[in-house]
């Protein structure tokens, strides 16, 4: 090497070096950008304090990114999450028909989580109340009309587009689906998710449609001024006995998912939800 070309070499070896100092981690970006457990140190910044040991926040930020807190990768079964899924595949129906149902505790041998029944609901009221025995019931209603309309083939896909990305392998493609009943409405293990990935479910543009949906059902008539619709699930754990909690909702703006290792969804699902986001309340349909 000559002394001329030194100069306009070194820059270059200079470079490079900081390249290969940096690492990977300089290069490559997670689908999420997880901040572990410590909030933004900004005035109004989500959340809006610390996480705990085992929690999961996913959350849009103003420019639609996804920021992760917590566990956000965790999958755990998602309780009456799965009703949003049945909104998404039957609920213009369902609206349009104006959905009702007298819960009595017990149908078709299956029983109400409430043991004594939700009574008459409409579909806004089931959606509020977690009721799995008017899901089952419309639900039913609906395959069947389906398999009498399209056939047992079409009547899969139509599930199957929905639903399997939530019940993954254990529901082989060569199989038969399960027959309906509380597992299809999140009360077993049948479906299941993580915070970033329902998130991302909620966030796609084929959602849409169900995002202004659970707006309408979900904000009740007596509280209008209400930003934030909000829907809660109970799930089962590892642990007899035990159960998770989660919340997803959105304010039109901002949209987020989150899960406890332990709770109920209604209770310290709701609760912590509030906390985090900064939502006064909390506020219990």
């Amino acid at each position: 090497m000559s002394r001329r070309e030194l100069p306009c070499t070194l820059p270059l070896l200079l470079a490079l070096g900081l390249l290969l100092a940096a690492g990977p981690a300089r290069c490559a970006r997670p689908a999420a950008e997880n901040s572990q457990n410590s909030p933004a140190e900004v005035p109004g910044a989500l959340p809006a304090e610390p996480l705990r040991a085992g929690e999961g926040l996913a959350l849009t930020l103003a420019d639609g990114r996804i920021q992760g807190f917590g566990d956000i990768q965790r999958v755990a079964p998602m309780g009456s999450l799965a009703k949003l899924l049945w909104l998404r595949l039957e609920g213009d129906a369902w609206m349009n028909q104006g959905m009702e149902f007298q819960c009595r505790g017990l149908w078709r041998g299956f029983h109400c989580w409430k043991r004594d029944g939700h009574g008459a609901v409409d579909l806004a009221k089931a959606l509020q109340q977690s009721c799995n025995l008017a899901f089952l019931a419309w639900a039913e209603e609906s395959l069947q009309r389906d398999r009498r309309q399209f056939g047992e083939d079409l009547t899969r896909a139509r599930l199957e587009a929905v639903f399997q990305p939530f019940w993954g392998d254990r529901v082989r493609p060569e199989a038969p689906l399960p027959m309906l009943g509380p597992a299809w409405v999140g009360d077993g293990d049948l479906l299941q998710t993580s915070p970033e990935a329902f998130l991302r479910w909620l966030l796609a543009p084929a959602q849409a449609q169900l995002l202004a949906q659970a707006r309408r059902l979900l904000i009740p008539s007596h509280v209008p001024e209400r930003r934030w619709w909000m829907k809660t699930g109970t799930a089962p754990t590892r642990h007899r006995g035990s159960t998770c909690a989660w919340v997803a909702g959105s304010d039109g703006t901002r949209t987020a998912v989150l899960h406890l290792p332990t709770g109920r969804g209604k209770a310290e699902g709701l609760a912590r939800f509030h906390q985090l986001l900064g939502i006064p309340g909390p506020e219990v349909p």
